[in-house]
C-alpha cells in the first residue's frame, strides 16, 4: 500500500476560514491605524497654524483673518491660510481623510482666531466627517464635532 500525503476538504475549510479572519482583523486593524495617523497629522497642522497666528499677532496685532483688516466675511480655506500666515499646509487625499482640508473662522475682534482641521471620510454608506479645532487661548487642538480618533 502506497503512504500519501492529502489533506482533507474540512481542513482546507478550515483553514480558509482562519486565514480569512486573520485578515479581515489585519485590515480592520489597520484602517484604525491610518485614522489616527491622520488625526496627528490634522493635531500637527493646526499647532503650525497656532504657531504662525502668534508670529502674525506679534508683527500686526490682530490675528488671521481679522475681518476689519482683511475684509474677509466667512471662512478662509487652506490657500488662503497659507499665504495669509506663510505657511505651505496641503489639503490631503492621502490616508482615510478624502480630504484632509483646514479653514480659519473670520474673526469679528483683533484677539480672537479659531481654525479647524476637517476630515471626510467616505464609506459605502455615504461620508463621515471629524474636525479638529484650535482657537488663540487652547493650548492643544481639541475635537469640535464628529467620531475623532484620539
Amino acid at each position: 500500500m502506497k503512504n500519501t500525503l492529502a489533506i482533507t476538504l474540512m481542513e482546507l475549510i478550515v483553514t480558509v476560514v482562519i486565514v480569512g479572519i486573520l485578515a479581515g482583523v489585519t485590515v480592520f486593524g489597520f484602517k484604525q491605524v491610518i485614522r489616527k495617523a491622520d488625526a496627528k497629522k490634522a493635531k500637527i497642522n493646526l499647532l503650525t497654524i497656532k504657531a504662525a497666528q502668534k508670529i502674525y499677532f506679534a508683527k500686526h496685532n490682530y490675528y488671521y483673518p481679522y475681518a476689519a483688516a482683511t475684509g474677509c466675511t466667512a471662512q478662509v480655506t487652506t490657500s488662503a491660510i497659507n499665504t495669509g500666515l506663510g505657511l505651505d499646509l496641503q489639503d490631503s487625499t492621502e490616508g482615510a481623510c478624502q480630504p484632509l482640508s483646514y479653514t480659519c473662522g473670520c474673526s469679528l475682534t483683533p484677539g480672537n482666531f479659531d481654525c479647524l482641521s476637517i476630515c471626510q471620510e467616505p464609506y459605502s454608506g455615504g461620508v463621515n466627517f471629524y474636525y479638529y479645532k484650535i482657537e488663540e487661548n487652547a493650548d492643544m487642538p481639541f475635537c469640535f464635532a464628529g467620531a475623532c480618533p484620539e
